[in-house]
């Protein structure tokens, strides 16, 4: 059975990153502080929600993402206080789109800056993913709870890596008697289909699960594109 994890096509660009992502839940003596760097579509979303998704068979320590709007969001919202509590709180904190809390001057930096120093205070692990590197930020507001936060890069899968992910995804939404096939045409089409592997994912989904083809059909190119450009 197929977990998350097993979409996340690991690369000489990003194989760093997915190490340190991957180990976070595991015994260590010091609390991580990772900032992910990389382009938008490099997959660094991916990797975030596959981290919190799985469920690891030898640590029992709760990891889970947030996106930086979400928080921001959350503030408007009114949300419980217990979704603030659990941002300062929980073992492992995923946060990405770090590049969004500086949409609100003044309250994404501020809740940032609450979050980051009480978890450095309970010594607690996080990991921020972020388009852009810190020296990009003004980070005056944060007043130090960003320092010594280890960056590693991510970067965009090349061709090959890319037809791989086109593969783990096909493979994760097939359900036997029911999805079609995918030509390697149609492989290498879905490949270039955009930069972001968020907009690749979905469209293998739509094609394997909700674009109406018969099962075993093998499907060309040409019909791909057909089919995402409706």
């Amino acid at each position: 059975m197929s977990t998350p994890l097993d979409a996340i096509v690991v690369a000489d660009g990003n194989r760093e990153a997915f190490e340190r992502v991957i180990d976070v839940t595991q015994k260590h003596d010091e609390p991580v502080r990772l900032f992910m760097v990389g382009p938008r579509g490099a997959g660094k979303t991916s990797l975030l929600r596959a981290r919190a998704a799985e469920r690891d068979l030898l640590s029992g320590r709760k990891a889970v993402v947030h996106a930086a709007a979400e928080m921001i969001n959350a503030i408007r919202m009114d949300a419980p206080d217990s979704f603030f509590e659990e941002l300062g709180t929980v073992p492992v904190l995923l946060v990405d789109d770090f590049q969004d809390f500086f949409s609100d001057e003044e309250a994404g930096p501020l809740l940032c800056k609450l979050m980051l120093a009480e978890r450095a205070r309970l010594g607690l692990d996080t990991v921020l993913a972020s388009d852009a590197p810190l020296s990009a930020f003004d980070l005056s507001a944060f007043e130090g709870t960003l320092d010594g936060f280890e960056e590693v890069r991510v970067e965009p899968l090349d061709e090959a890596g890319r037809r791989a992910f086109v593969l783990a995804m096909r493979n994760m939404f097939f359900e036997e008697g029911k999805s079609p096939e995918l030509s390697d045409e149609a492989v290498e089409a879905l490949a270039a289909f955009s930069d972001d592997l968020t907009d690749v994912r979905h469209a293998v989904q739509y094609l394997m699960t909700a674009a109406g083809f018969e099962a075993g059909r093998v499907l060309d190119a040409e019909t791909v594109r057909e089919a995402l450009a409706s």
